[in-house]
């Protein structure tokens, strides 16, 4: 049995085209440094989520997930969905060797190897809060899945599709998403979309949805600059019927934290939101930390204080 000290570090050896590398002077520092740990690694999609339930199951409380915010993703499913510990008596934190790093940005997790075996040392456990996804695949099968960062729809999420179907690509950050951004927008026609929140119902063709535990997504981008990660409520950004050169001219302020400033775009703070196709024979896709999922309708809904997350 592992000891109430020891900390499970899950690897995604896939992660990141410097995953191993940088794995490996991370293993040899925390070895150096004495810290109780012991490791397991993925094997294939979803994974993490077996070896997260799993470990939970064997007695661990003390969690890394080593990779890109996809296996943060897994992992924090795996903590979230297992039934063997309540999960806000989990801790959970990263070492990131993936390409958009965005969760580790609001904690402040460092991603130099000695920084961050500083950082495990010498951090503490702080709640936060979780996101709760209901959606359904393309045959309309309904799914669930919980997020811990940004989960988006229309836009968002068929750009996350087309970096995930480009192997080694990954969503990028700097010149790279741009590069992303010009060459898919003139693939992507905007759908209507209905979104119900706080007994009201904005119905707009949408060029991205977004709903944010934290604000960092996409590389560095900020579409939910107004999130909190323990404050109780759900961030939502709305951008409208943005045109094609719009879209362009409002990326910066979408990586400088002005997206609320930009025309069409609007903010609100929540804790329930659905989101269905105006037209239901075109429905919208949807992603969450950075995973592409499935298709609208969705529904969201938060669960306060539901995780803990290793802080410095």
């Amino acid at each position: 049995m592992p000891t109430s000290t020891t900390w499970k570090i899950i690897v995604n050896l896939t992660a990141g085209s410097n995953a191993q590398r940088k794995w490996s002077q991370l293993e040899q520092q925390l070895h150096a440094a004495t810290l109780p740990f012991d490791v397991c690694y993925t094997k294939s999609l979803g994974h993490a989520m077996e070896l997260a339930r799993d470990a939970v199951a064997e007695g661990y409380t003390h969690f890394v997930a080593v990779g890109g915010d996809g296996t943060v993703h897994e992992v924090a499913n795996g903590l979230l969905s297992q039934a063997h510990r309540p999960p806000d008596e989990l801790v959970l934190s990263a070492f990131a060797t993936g390409t958009g790093n965005d969760w580790v940005r609001t904690y402040g997790i460092p991603t130099d190897t000695w920084a961050w075996t500083d950082y495990i040392q010498q951090g503490h456990p702080t709640p936060t809060d979780v996101g709760h996804l209901q959606y359904h695949t393309d045959a309309g099968d309904p799914r669930q899945r919980y997020f811990i960062n940004v989960a988006g729809m229309a836009y968002d999420a068929f750009l996350v599709q087309e970096a995930q179907q480009r192997p080694g690509f990954g969503i990028a950050r700097g010149l790279t998403y741009y590069y992303l951004i010009l060459k898919c927008l003139m693939k992507y026609d905007l759908r209507p979309a209905h979104i119900d929140f706080d007994g009201q119902r904005i119905t707009e063709h949408c060029y991205t949805i977004n709903v944010g535990i934290c604000k960092y997504s996409g590389g560095g981008m900020q579409l939910v600059p107004h999130a909190v990660p323990d404050d109780g409520l759900l961030a939502l950004t709305i951008a409208g019927k943005l045109s094609r050169p719009e879209v362009i001219r409002a990326t910066p302020a979408l990586f400088s934290g002005k997206a609320l400033e930009v025309d069409k775009v609007s903010g609100y703070q929540t804790t329930d939101i659905t989101v269905t196709a105006a037209d239901p024979d075109h429905p919208l896709m949807v992603e969450a930390d950075g995973e592409w999922l499935g298709y609208t309708p969705c529904r969201f809904g938060i669960l306060p204080n539901a995780l803990q997350v290793w802080v410095r």
